[in-house]
C-alpha cells in the first residue's frame, strides 16, 4: 500500500500491490476502485496511481471469482483491501486577537496575539515565533503570552503550518506574519523655541 498510511493529502498518489488469491479451478484475481465512498467501481490494475486531487476517500477492492462452470468452486465476494482518507492540503493559522490592536504602541507597552489554529494536512501542528526590531533570530512563541516592548522599535510575530507525515503528500505553509507593533518613544514634553522678548 503506497504510501501505507491511512490518511493522505489531496492531491496524493495512491496505489496497491497484491499477493494472488489460491485455489480454484479457472479462477482469477480482479481488482476495482471508486471514489468518495460512491458512485461505480472502475476497473484496478494493480500498481497503477490514482489521484487524489478533489476525493475525500480511495478504496481498492480485490476478489477471485470465475472460475470454471460444473467445478464446485464458490468465488469470493468483493473485499476492501486497501483504502486511504483524503484530508485537504493544510492551511496556515490565522489571526484571532492582537492585543492591543493597534499598529502602534508606546515604549515598555506590553502586545501579545492569539491566533486561530490552521488546518488540514495529516499529522502537521501550528507554530509561532516573534523577533524584536526586524533583525536577529526569532523565538518560539506561546500564544496569548506578553511581549514586553521597551527598548525596542518593532515587535513580529508569525505563525506557519508544518510537521506533517512524511509521505503523506501534504505541503507545509511557510512562516507568514500574523501580527506586528511599530514602537515609539515614550511621549516627552514640549520645549521653549523663542521667548520675545526674551
Amino acid at each position: 500500500k503506497t504510501p501505507n498510511l491511512a490518511t493522505v493529502c489531496n492531491g496524493q498518489t495512491v496505489s496497491a500491490t497484491f499477493n494472488a488469491g489460491t485455489g480454484g479451478v479457472g479462477c482469477s484475481d480482479n481488482y476495482q476502485y471508486r471514489f468518495d465512498g460512491a458512485g461505480g467501481w472502475n476497473a484496478y490494475t494493480p500498481g497503477n496511481n490514482l489521484n487524489t486531487t478533489g476525493h475525500t476517500l480511495v478504496e481498492i477492492q480485490g476478489q477471485r471469482s470465475g472460475c470454471t462452470a460444473a467445478a464446485g468452486c464458490t468465488g469470493t465476494t468483493w473485499a476492501t483491501l486497501a483504502s486511504w482518507t483524503v484530508n485537504s492540503q493544510p492551511t496556515a493559522p490565522t489571526l484571532n486577537t492582537k492585543t492591543p490592536n493597534l499598529a502602534t504602541v508606546c515604549d515598555g507597552q506590553t502586545v501579545s496575539a492569539t491566533f486561530n489554529a490552521g488546518t488540514g494536512g495529516v499529522g502537521c501542528t501550528d507554530s509561532y515565533q516573534y523577533r524584536f526590531d526586524g533583525a536577529g533570530g526569532w523565538n518560539a512563541y506561546t500564544p496569548g503570552n506578553n511581549l514586553n516592548t521597551t527598548g525596542h522599535t518593532l515587535v513580529e510575530i508569525q505563525g506557519m503550518r508544518s510537521g506533517c507525515t512524511a509521505a503523506a503528500g501534504c505541503t507545509g505553509t511557510a512562516w507568514a506574519t500574523l501580527a506586528s507593533w511599530t514602537v515609539n518613544s515614550q511621549p516627552t514634553a514640549p520645549t521653549l523655541n523663542t521667548k520675545t522678548p526674551n
